[in-house]
C-alpha cells in the first residue's frame, strides 16, 4: 500500500523470489487520536519543504537539476526555515549510507526518529517517508503509529501544492543526501516568495 493505493511489487522481484508482505488495517491508514497534534507539524513541515525545494530550482538553469545537502549545510538553508516556524525547536538532521536521522522539539515535546526518504520506483513526483522507529518523548511508538505517519507524510506531500519541480529520486550517503528533480514548466501554487 502506498498513500491507500495498493501498488504492485512484482517489478522488484528477480525470477524465482517470492515477497510476502503482512495487510493493515484500516485503522493503521489513522493518526492515533494521542498523535493529532503532530498532523499540523507534519502538514507544514512537508508544505515548507516543498516550497524550500521549489526555490532551490528557480536558481538552477537546467531542466534537471540535484540538490546536495550535507550534515553541515541543511542547517543553513531548510532546517532555518523550518525553525523560523516555531513549531519547531531545536532541529537537527543528519544523513548516513542508507538512512537519516532527525531530532526535535515539538510543542515543548522531544521527537526522534530513524527513517528513510525515497520516490515511487514508478515515478511520480511523490515523496515516500519510511520510518525504521519514532520516539515522541521516552515513548517509541508502534508499528501501526508509525505506517499512519508515513501515510500522513504522503497525502501532504501530494495536497501541498502543485510546484513546478518533479522529485525523481533520492540518495544517501554518508554525511550527505542527494535530490534529483525535473522542472515540469507548470504553474505553481504555495507559499509566496
Amino acid at each position: 500500500m502506498n498513500d491507500g493505493e495498493a501498488k504492485s511489487l512484482l517489478g522488484l522481484l528477480g525470477p524465482g523470489e517470492t515477497l510476502t508482505a503482512p495487510t493493515l488495517a484500516n485503522a493503521s491508514f489513522k493518526v492515533p487520536f494521542w498523535l493529532n497534534w503532530i498532523e499540523p507539524v507534519i502538514v507544514d513541515v512537508i508544505g515548507r519543504a516543498r516550497y524550500f525545494m521549489y526555490k532551490e530550482g528557480k536558481k538552477s538553469k537546467l531542466n534537471e537539476f540535484s540538490v546536495t545537502y550535507t550534515n553541515k549545510t541543511i542547517r543553513k538553508g531548510f532546517i532555518r526555515e523550518l525553525e523560523r516556524t516555531r513549531l519547531l525547536k531545536n532541529i537537527q538532521m543528519d544523513f548516513f549510507s542508507d538512512e537519516f536521522s532527525f531530532f526535535c522539539q515539538a510543542v515543548g515535546v522531544s521527537i526522534a526518529a530513524r527513517g528513510v526518504l525515497s520516490v515511487p520506483a514508478g515515478g511520480g513526483d511523490r515523496l515516500l517517508l519510511h520510518l525504521k522507529w519514532l520516539k515522541v518523548g521516552s515513548v517509541k511508538l508502534p508499528e501501526n503509529a508509525l505506517r499512519a505517519i508515513e501515510n500522513l507524510s504522503a497525502k501532504a506531500y501530494v495536497q501541498s501544492g502543485n510546484f513546478s519541480n518533479q522529485l525523481l529520486q533520492i540518495t544517501f550517503k554518508e554525511n550527505a543526501m542527494i535530490m534529483n528533480f525535473r522542472k515540469t514548466g507548470g504553474s505553481d501554487t504555495g507559499f509566496p516568495d
